[in-house]
């Protein structure tokens, strides 16, 4: 009759999830989940939880159902790296401030469209105010 039993070692093993796949399998995929995340952004960590619920099914018990399910998955994200930016009286976003005057000109640029960093310094010779220019 032993031979029967079911544990919680067993339970885990054979409960399945409501696709037909085993409820180990996607632990397995779960904690893999969880390792990369933490990899990823190593000050955080991940857990999930294993989720047993029995309800009886008789009238007197001795029939008993068993759910197993992962719940509570929580994957550790890594934190958005914030963009400092000044904004317009028109509502538009910046990466310098729009009303400050340039004092020898700006020597970048970022493209609009790529977002590509471009340095459009020009050719002209600055003079410095007590230094020989030749």
């Amino acid at each position: 009759m032993n031979e029967n039993k079911l544990d919680g070692l067993v339970i885990l093993k054979t409960a399945k999830l409501a696709g037909g796949k085993f409820l180990i399998e996607q632990l397995d995929e779960d904690l893999i989940k969880i390792v990369k995340a933490i990899r990823k952004s190593p000050q955080k960590g991940g857990s999930l939880n294993i989720n047993i619920a029995l309800t009886p099914n008789s009238s007197d018990a001795e029939m008993i159902t068993t759910i197993v399910k992962i719940a509570n998955l929580k994957v550790p994200v890594i934190d958005a790296v914030p963009i400092l930016s000044f904004s317009s009286k028109e509502g538009a976003l910046h990466s310098k401030h729009p009303s400050q005057v340039e004092m020898f000109g700006d020597s970048k640029e970022v493209d609009k469209s790529t977002g590509e960093i471009k340095d459009i310094s020009s050719k002209t010779n600055i003079s410095i105010i007590g230094k020989n220019n030749d």
